[in-house]
C-alpha cells in the first residue's frame, strides 16, 4: 500500500528500523523516483503505440505524445497516491522535464533542473523549510554530475548510484544526525528492484484490478514476493551494519562536505579535486567542546505530559526519565535519543527512573534498543520486564567535578512517592532538584531530614505542578531561581495548577513550562542560566506567536 497509494500506516516499527539503517526509507514514499518511473515508462508505451501509425507520427512526433501520455498517467498516479506535499513536488518536477519535450524546445538537462526548482518555489514558497525539498533535489543534482563524468552500462549505473548514496551524507547529516555507512551498497541492490521490478509490477496490479481480480492479484502476489525477499536482505543487512551518528554540526562542517561531495563527482579535471577527501573528513570527526570541570548542563526535554531530563557533566551522561509512550512511538525515540545524538553521545553512564508511572517510564524501551550503551540501571521503585538497581537514599558520586546526591526514596514506597529524588551540585556551587512525582507528605519528610540543604537554585516542580505537591513550606525551603513545569500542551490534567504556579513566583522563582518553552537547556555553574530554549531559538517570523 506504501508504494501504490502511499498508505504507509502498516510499516511496522521495525521494518522504519530496517529501512532507516540501511538509508532505503526514502523507497516508501511516492517522490520523483516513483513519478518519473510512471512517465517514463507512459511516454514509452505512449511512444511505441504512436509509431504504429505514419498519419498520426506526421501530425506529432511519437516522442510528444509519449511525453503527454506520461504525463497524464503520472498525475492519475499522484492523485491516486493522495497528492501529499512530495507527491505535489515531484509531479511539478516530472512537469517541467515533459514541457521540455512537448514544446519541443532543446533544453539543456541543467536548465530543466533549475527550471524545476523554481516551479516547486512558486507553488509552495515554504518547501525549503523541510528535508525533503534539499534531499530531492540535491540527489538530483548529484546524479546530473555524476551522469556528466561516469560512461555508460553497469559501471555507469553503480557509479551514479555510488554518487548519490555518499553525496547525500552532509545532508542527512543535517538533517537527522545519522549516516548510515551501508547505504551505498543497500540502495544499490535495493533501488533497481524497487524502480524496475516492484513499483511496475504493483501499477501493473491496480491496472489489472480493474480488468479482474485475479489478473491484478497475481501481479500484486509478484510484487509482494520480491518485496518480502527484499526485507530479509535488508534486515539481515541491518543487523551488521553500523550507523555513524553525528552530532549537531557547524554550518562550515556542512558547507565543505557538500564542496568535497561536489569536487568528488565533478566531470573533468576540476581545479581543487583533490582536496575533495579533506573537505569531506570534519563532517565524520567534528565532535563538540566538552564541558569545564565542575559544570553541567541540564536540559528539561520537551516530551509531551511526562518527564525526560538528560545531565551532562565533562565526560559523563544521567538521564533522568525516559518520558511518555505517544502512540506508536515513545518520547525517548521522539526526543531523547535525538537529544543525545544532537550532543555527540553515544553512552549513558548512568538511566535513572524515578518511578514506573507511564509518564515516566514509557521510553525505557526504545532507551535499551538504541544503539547506545548504558552503564548503569536504577528506579525508584520495580519495572517491569527490566532489572534495574534500586534508588535509594545516601547514594552518592561525583563525575568531572559535579556532586550527586540521592535524597529519596528512603524506606519502602510505592507510587508517586517511591520516585527516586536527586539533588547535583556544580562545583561553583548552582544546585538543581529533580524532584519526581513526590507528594506533599513525602516533600515534608524531606524537609525534616534535610532541612535547609534542601535549598535549590534549579527545581524539576514535582509532580507536574499539580496541586497534590509543592506545599508552601516546601516551595519557601527550596527556594528556587527557577521553576521548571515538565508539561504537555493543553493536558487533560490541566496542570500546572494555577495556585502553584503563583505560589513559586510569589517566591520570586522565574517559572518556565516546556509545553511553552520546548526544550529548556541550563548551564549549572554559580547559578542556573538558560543556555537553550527551543522554541525561542528555533522562531521563525511566521510562526504563531
Amino acid at each position: 500500500r506504501a508504494l501504490a497509494v502511499a498508505d504507509r500506516r502498516g510499516v511496522s516499527p521495525e521494518l522504519w528500523r530496517v529501512f532507516n539503517a540501511t538509508g532505503t526509507g526514502h523507497l516508501l514514499a511516492i517522490s520523483g523516483l516513483h513519478i518519473g518511473l510512471v512517465a517514463g515508462l507512459g511516454g514509452l508505451i505512449g511512444a511505441l503505440i504512436w509509431r504504429r501509425s505514419a498519419n498520426l507520427c506526421r501530425t506529432v512526433p511519437p516522442r510528444v505524445a509519449g511525453a503527454g501520455l506520461g504525463m497524464v498517467l503520472a498525475a492519475g498516479y499522484a492523485l491516486l497516491a493522495g497528492l501529499g506535499l512530495p507527491t505535489q513536488r515531484a509531479l511539478l518536477m516530472t512537469g517541467v522535464a515533459a514541457l521540455a519535450v512537448l514544446t519541443r524546445r532543446d533544453w539543456r538537462v541543467m536548465d530543466v533542473f533549475l527550471w524545476a526548482v523554481a516551479v516547486v518555489l512558486i507553488a509552495d514558497p515554504m518547501a525549503p523549510l523541510g528535508a525533503g525539498f534539499w534531499l530531492s533535489f540535491w540527489a538530483v543534482a548529484v546524479l546530473i554530475l555524476a551522469a556528466a563524468s561516469s560512461g555508460r552500462g553497469v559501471g555507469h549505473w553503480a557509479g551514479a548510484q555510488l554518487a548519490v548514496s555518499c553525496g547525500l551524507f552532509p545532508l542527512l547529516g543535517l538533517w537527522f544526525g545519522e549516516l548510515p555507512w551501508i547505504s551505498p551498497l543497500a540502495n544499490a541492490v535495493a533501488v533497481p528492484l524497487v524502480s524496475f521490478l516492484v513499483v511496475p509490477l504493483v501499477l501493473l496490479g491496480l491496472a489489472g484490478l480493474a480488468v479482474g481480480e485475479a489478473v491484478g492479484g497475481l501481479a500484486l502476489w509478484a510484487a509482494a514476493t520480491v518485496l518480502e525477499f527484499l526485507v530479509a536482505v535488508l534486515g539481515w543487512t541491518a543487523d551488521r551494519a553500523a550507523t555513524w551518528s553525528l552530532p549537531q554540526l557547524p554550518p562550515w562542517t556542512l558547507a565543505a562536505g557538500a564542496l568535497g561531495t561536489v569536487l568528488a563527482i565533478a566531470p573533468g579535471r576540476w581545479p581543487g579535486r583533490g582536496l575533495a577527501v579533506t573537505l569531506l573528513v570534519p563532517l565524520f570527526l567534528y565532535r563538540p567542546a566538552p564541558l569545564s570541570e565542575g559544570t553541567a548542563r541540564v536540559t528539561f526535554a520537551d516530551v509531551g505530559q511526562g518527564t525526560g531530563v538528560v545531565v551532562e557533566t565533562r565526560h559523563h551522561v544521567l538521564v533522568y526519565d525516559a518520558g511518555p509512550r505517544l502512540g506508536r512511538t515513545d518520547a525517548a525515540a521522539a526526543a531523547l535519543l535525538p537529544l543525545l545524538r544532537h550532543r555527540g553521545h553515544d553512552r549513558i553512564d548512568r538511566l535513572v527512573i524515578s518511578h514506573a508511572d507511564a509518564d515516566h517510564a514509557g521510553g525505557l524501551s526504545s532507551l535499551l534498543e538504541a544503539d547506545l550503551a548504558i552503564g548503569s540501571i536504577t528506579a525508584g521503585e520495580p519495572l517491569e520486564d527490566v532489572s534495574a538497581g534500586r534508588c535509594a537514599a545516601g547514594q552518592a558520586w561525583s563525575w568531572d567535578g559535579v556532586a550527586f546526591r540521592v535524597l529519596h526514596p528512603g524506606g519502602a514506597a510505592s507510587g508517586n512517592d517511591a520516585s527516586c529524588v536527586i539533588q547535583i551540585r556544580a562545583a561553583g556551587g548552582a544546585t538543581v532538584l529533580l524532584a519526581g512525582d513526590i507528594s506533599r507528605s513525602t516533600e515534608g519528610e524531606l524537609l525534616s531530614r534535610y532541612g535547609e540543604s534542601m535549598r535549590s537554585d534549579l527545581l524539576l516542580v514535582p509532580h507536574h505542578g499539580s496541586g497534590s505537591s509543592s506545599a508552601p513550606r516546601f516551595v519557601q525551603a527550596v527556594s528556587p531561581r527557577e521553576a521548571v513545569f515538565t508539561v504537555g500542551y493543553r493536558n487533560r490534567y490541566g496542570l500546572p495548577d494555577d495556585r502553584v504556579r503563583q505560589r513559586y513566583l510569589m517566591h520570586g522563582a522565574a517559572v518556565r513550562e516546556t509545553a511553552r518553552t520546548g526544550a529548556l537547556t541550563y548551564r549549572l555553574d554559580r547559578r542556573p542560566r538558560v543556555v537553550g530554549e527551543h522554541r525561542r531559538d528555533g522562531a521563525r517570523y511566521f510562526h504563531d506567536r
